[in-house]
């Protein structure tokens, strides 16, 4: 596994001033240059995601337990001014660190396209360029986390079930009008409330532009949700499977 040694040093943008085993950096430029060819889409892309996400996911677990993720945040920005809540639980940082590496997979992903994303002159593995992206990704995602606690502490009972506040015409439960499992039903009520709606409503024949009409979107935005929820649904999988 490329990078699968590297762990976060300090320093803003310090994995590109470490330089990488030359090895591990070589096949990873040929991983990254057979990606490019194929558009960054198709199975060798797939595998390489899934390699840096397995990378990252479990550092990234580690660095919540421990709480030495605020430290890294500070030494790659020193301005990120954040401290853990004394009553989070581990549910509380598994779900974060799910978001944060979906989020930051669609960060990685929207920089290869534009032609702005890794480059093996900065030194650093994809690996360790993805946990970076991770890390400085940590900030926003625990900021949406501790508002949408506060929202569900005042409005606990309504949202139970984000599943049940999507308003659909003419279906009393929308997950009920989409063949799923049990267990996928379970996996998708966990979803942040836009993007477990965006997942529905595209389940359910709605296309982005209508989707966004409806939830006072754009089609972009919706995009982004409905990319988001699918890549945190299916880490959600890979890690019940762990």
């Amino acid at each position: 596994m490329s990078g699968a040694t590297e762990h976060p040093r300090s320093g803003a943008g310090s994995e590109n001033r470490h330089k990488a085993d030359p090895v591990l950096l070589a096949a990873d430029v040929k991983a990254w240059e057979v990606a490019a060819t194929a558009g960054f889409s198709g199975p060798v892309y797939d595998h390489l995601i899934d390699r840096i996400i397995r990378h990252a996911l479990p550092i990234m677990r580690r660095g919540l337990a421990s709480g030495v993720i605020f430290r890294w945040c500070v030494d790659r920005n020193s301005q990120v001014k954040l401290w853990a809540p004394h009553d989070w639980c581990v549910g509380d940082r598994k779900e974060l660190a799910l978001d944060v590496v979906a989020e930051a997979t669609l960060r990685f992903h929207n920089a290869a396209l534009t032609g702005i994303g890794w480059s093996p002159h900065g030194g650093a593995t994809l690996s360790s360029y993805f946990l970076g992206l991770c890390i400085d990704e940590f900030p926003n995602q625990f900021r949406l986390w501790l508002r949408a606690r506060q929202r569900a502490q005042r409005e606990a009972n309504a949202l139970e079930d984000p599943a049940a506040q999507i308003n659909v015409p003419g279906t009393r439960d929308p997950l009920a009008a989409v063949e799923i499992s049990e267990e996928f039903r379970r996996r998708l009520g966990r979803l942040p409330h836009d993007q477990c709606e965006a997942i529905v409503l595209q389940a359910l024949g709605y296309t982005l532009e209508e989707i966004a009409d409806r939830t006072g979107s754009t089609p972009k935005a919706v995009e982004g949700r409905i990319y988001r929820g699918r890549k945190r649904l299916k880490l959600d999988k890979q890690e019940e499977a762990e």
